[in-house]
């Protein structure tokens, strides 16, 4: 796709912190059409939450999609997302496809959370250039990266990310590995790195939500989201959702073993 300037300029900017590499891997998995379209986009908002996988995002999501003005927030820049509305919608490109979240997922804000390769998708696609003026950033973290971790791996094995989701795998508590959990821990830890690279390059701030705190109080963090986006907190803000939290016995005998074996190899 030929780019705009404006859309070469950020790539250049954000390729040495993100890496060349997801940049090719964006640019093999999305179908655009040879010239950058023009977006249309409604919202004054674009609010764009970064976030890493099982850090609680489908649920912070679900939050604030349920504020006044919010449509549906969710991944809609991830390739896989847009490669689904354009084969079920018929669409040419997915180009078209964004276009058509743009118009249907925002009220009068739009907004849709992702990791790096959401985030270099909608570098990619040019949405982000288009509208930067208009992006407002926040990131959801866990504070505790080694619970993340597990999370990762079991919901890996068992197929099921979501509670609505059906287990496609069998884990137990006897498939325990610290190197593959230890993995994960790494990989979270460098997306969220990058994430702060991505935001001191752009030289945008954006404010820390963490899942042990959203959790608990829900409320709290769509007053916190209402206090940066410099709207007004509904009196009753919406707090259900489809999300469950998922039974935890393996991950809670997971994360027990993996921080006694690291105490162990540290010493």
């Amino acid at each position: 796709m030929q780019r705009s300037q404006a859309t070469l300029s950020l790539i250049a900017k954000l390729e040495p912190v993100m890496g060349s590499h997801l940049f090719e891997r964006i640019e093999e998995e999305l179908c655009l059409p040879a010239a950058e379209p023009s977006y249309r986009l409604n919202s004054p908002i674009m609010l764009i939450m970064l976030f890493a996988a099982r850090a609680g995002s489908s649920y912070a999501g679900t939050l604030i999609g349920n504020l006044p003005g919010f449509g549906i927030v969710t991944e809609s820049l991830n390739p896989r997302a847009l490669e689904r509305a354009r084969l079920r919608y018929e669409l040419t490109h997915d180009a078209d496809a964004l276009q058509l979240f743009l118009d249907r997922r925002g009220r009068e804000m739009f907004g849709f959370r992702c990791t790096q390769i959401g985030l270099a998708s909608a570098i990619s696609t040019g949405l982000l250039a288009q509208y930067l003026d208009r992006a407002r950033f926040i990131v959801l973290r866990r504070r505790d990266v080694v619970a993340q971790a597990v999370s990762m791996v079991v919901a890996q094995r068992s197929g099921q990310f979501h509670s609505f989701q059906p287990r496609t795998g069998d884990v137990s508590v006897d498939d325990y590995d610290y190197a593959v959990i230890d993995d994960r821990r790494r990989t979270i830890e460098s997306i969220y790195a990058r994430h702060d690279a991505v935001l001191t390059a752009l030289g945008a701030t954006a404010p820390t939500f963490y899942y042990e705190d959203v959790a608990p109080d829900p409320r709290g963090f769509v007053g916190g989201v209402c206090d940066y986006l410099n709207l007004a907190m509904p009196e009753a803000p919406e707090i259900e959702t489809r999300v469950e939290k998922l039974p935890n016995t393996i991950n809670a005998e997971w994360i027990r073993r993996y921080r006694e074996e690291a105490a162990a190899r540290a010493r």
